[in-house]
């Protein structure tokens, strides 16, 4: 597995979302279609356009290196990440495009002061998609310096929030930069987050320039809604898990 993949990044040092993109052509009728991939910290994938699972926050967390930081008790030396795998036999076609964003996840931090070795390096990919034909011969398509990748203008934070540029973003692709540090790999146990249950907001308190909305539970999500507003204007949201005595949002 992985034997003529590569770990590649954006040339461009940036903590904003990584856009990779492989283009390749299937000539031949084909009975199976294998990808295993890793984006560090976490990944999104498509192919043709279309998202081909629904879990959340890929791969699950492992030791990525030694953390000096007395806040983690466990230690271990061993340097690894995870890798999913699916079946994308039934979404390929003549022409297809493989398209992963990458985000900085829990991998590549620089915000988090208070925290020491949350900065591991540059975001990154990796991935192999083994396709076996009917004939019985095979094609490996490998994430190479050949992989295009641009850095997007939307920001995903672990800790700080996303960043969302809702504008038509024009990207500008480049050549992957391949990253020689070895990452050894693991076939994930377990599948990644999925979306269990939806909670709608109650707005408990508003002023001229804010809303804020009580969703009832502590828990791991993502924001759905639809907001209004003109061409160029931020709109900032912040999330907390608790409240000030003075009734402001817990940002710590």
């Amino acid at each position: 597995m992985f034997d003529k993949s590569k770990w590649i990044t954006s040339r461009n040092e940036s903590t904003n979302i990584l856009i990779f993109r492989k283009s390749f052509h299937i000539n031949k009728q084909i009975s199976k279609a294998i990808l295993r991939i890793s984006g560090l910290g976490f990944y999104d994938a498509l192919l043709n356009n279309t998202r081909f699972e629904q879990c959340y926050f890929k791969p699950i967390v492992s030791d990525y290196k030694y953390r000096k930081s007395f806040y983690y008790a466990k230690r271990n030396d061993e340097y690894f990440a995870y890798f999913n795998v699916y079946d994308l036999t039934n979404l390929i076609k003549e022409d297809n495009v493989l398209e992963v964003q990458v985000s900085t996840g829990y991998f590549h931090n620089l915000d988090k002061k208070d925290f020491n070795n949350v900065d591991y390096g540059k975001n990154r990919l990796i991935f192999e998609l083994e396709v076996t034909f009917e004939d019985g011969s095979k094609e490996a398509i490998s994430s190479d310096e050949n992989t295009l990748v641009a850095v997007s203008k939307n920001k995903s934070n672990f800790w700080l929030g996303d960043r969302v540029y809702f504008n038509k973003e024009t990207l500008n692709f480049s050549k992957s930069e391949v990253l020689n540090e070895k990452i050894n790999l693991r076939e994930s146990p377990i599948k990644s987050d999925e979306v269990i249950d939806v909670y709608d907001g109650k707005l408990v308190k508003h002023d001229t320039n804010y809303y804020m909305f009580d969703f009832g539970v502590n828990h791991t999500g993502r924001l759905s809604g639809v907001i209004k507003g003109r061409k160029n204007q931020n709109i900032l949201i912040k999330f907390g898990e608790f409240l000030e005595e003075d009734g402001s949002l817990n940002l710590k």
